[in-house]
């Protein structure tokens, strides 16, 4: 993953209520009782169930309440996720003052490329009146450059602050500063420990990190079957970039038994909200791993991963189209001169028709068919129209068959005269 890119999903995707793990159900408020929900503390983690206690809290007032039922529909944590939703409740309860939501509200603006010079003005505000989320989403700003000038570390040293008091999320992220050197020292040793700490706590989106060290053999001797049991772990709690690892792991057998329609599976389950997953379902049903191979599959796939900011899917999409028109076009011709074939030539001109948008070759061919009156019945005026299309496309042929169509016209223009 790029730089800082997994400390911002960790951030997005992770359990953002990780400080109250000491809270038990039947507390005072609503959202102190969501928050055990959400955090499986003293109760077994049921996000629905947070959800709902979040909702109730919401509507009687409970600024916090407010602010993490934005993270639910930010999320897709016991509801549908609704980035429009998620603002709207975050925002309010940002604009009454809440440190927790104006941290949240930031947050959701990276996740859903919103207004980030807004995002830095919350994100400040909150982490000034020494909210530990408004740190760490500050330390992310920074990190990435967003509403403010880059700065490494500067972005270290909120993380850090963050980290010092008590926020596992924040710790996690830390460990990804140390693993990758940005804004200090290198020091995957000091991750790994990191990582361990956090996840010895509860923080399941350590877990995946973990496994991800172990895997590479960073900060701790390589042990790929060391590595699985952490993704396997992340991925039973939902974890996005655990499941993907795991994922990735049956696809290649690294560490476990190859096993490509369980790595399908899993990409599968996290595809809503994941470009990579999207990606490598469309390779799998292109080159038919695990599944048969279904090119009009693979362009769906590609394209949503696409959509998610995949630049490798979107090539991979394009080449997609390009194979589908030079096949279309190659079939058209076989059609057309019953190469390999019964000659059919209106299926033929039905072929280039299908591609004639976009391929020059298409249009030059219907404009011969026009012309000679092959599937059709013969018209030059259309076979002009179609000439004329190719030579925009950058047919040359195209061009020079256009010009002699015009110059036979006019020498029949004024023999008529």
């Amino acid at each position: 993953m790029k730089k800082i890119g997994i400390i911002v999903i960790l951030v997005l995707i992770l359990a953002l209520g990780g400080v109250a793990l000491f809270l038990k159900p039947g507390g005072e408020s609503k959202f102190e009782e969501g928050l055990c929900y959400l955090n499986g503390s003293g109760v077994e983690r049921d996000y629905a169930k947070a959800f709902e206690l979040f909702s109730e809290g919401a509507k009687a007032g409970e600024k916090d309440a407010q602010a993490y039922l934005g993270y639910c529909y930010i999320f897709g944590r016991g509801t549908a996720k609704d980035l429009s939703k998620a603002k709207e409740v975050c925002k309010e309860a940002a604009e009454r003052g809440n440190a927790n939501a104006q941290a949240f509200y930031a947050l959701s603006l990276i996740e859903s490329r919103g207004d980030v010079i807004e995002g830095f003005k919350l994100c400040k505000k909150s982490a000034e009146s020494g909210n530990s989320w408004g740190q760490l989403a500050l330390g992310i700003y920074y990190a990435k450059g967003f509403g403010v000038d880059k700065d490494e570390k500067k972005a270290f040293e909120l993380v850090k602050k963050s980290s010092d008091s008590g926020n596992l999320i924040a710790q996690v992220v830390l460990a990804g500063l140390y693993n990758m050197g940005s804004g200090v020292e290198q020091n995957a040793s000091r991750a790994f420990d990191l990582l361990l700490n956090a996840a010895n706590k509860g923080e399941t989106g350590a877990l995946a990190l973990l496994g991800n060290l172990y895997l590479r053999g960073r900060g701790v001797d390589r042990d790929e079957k060391k590595a699985i049991e952490y993704f396997k772990k992340a991925s039973e709690s939902n974890e996005v970039y655990g499941t993907f690892s795991l994922a990735m792991c049956y696809l290649e057998g690294t560490g476990i038994e190859r096993d490509e329609k369980k790595a399908l599976e899993l990409f599968l389950k996290i595809a809503p909200c994941d470009a990579g997953a999207n990606f490598f379902l469309g390779k799998c049903y292109e080159e038919g791993r695990g599944v048969d191979k279904d090119e009009a599959k693979a362009a769906e796939f590609y394209a949503a991963a696409a959509a998610l900011g995949h630049n490798v899917a979107k090539a991979k999409l394009d080449q997609l189209k390009k194979d589908e028109v030079y096949g279309t076009f190659s079939l058209a011709m076989c059609y057309l001169d019953g190469t390999g074939i019964e000659r059919d030539e209106k299926k033929a001109l039905e072929l280039f028709l299908k591609i004639a948008p976009c391929d020059a070759g298409a249009n030059f061919f219907l404009g011969k068919c026009y012309e000679e009156g092959r599937g059709v019945d013969k018209d030059e005026a259309k076979a002009a129209e179609f000439y004329a299309a190719a030579a925009a496309l950058g047919h040359n042929v195209a061009k020079a068959k256009l010009d002699q169509l015009k110059k036979a016209k006019n020498i029949q223009d004024k023999k008529s005269e």
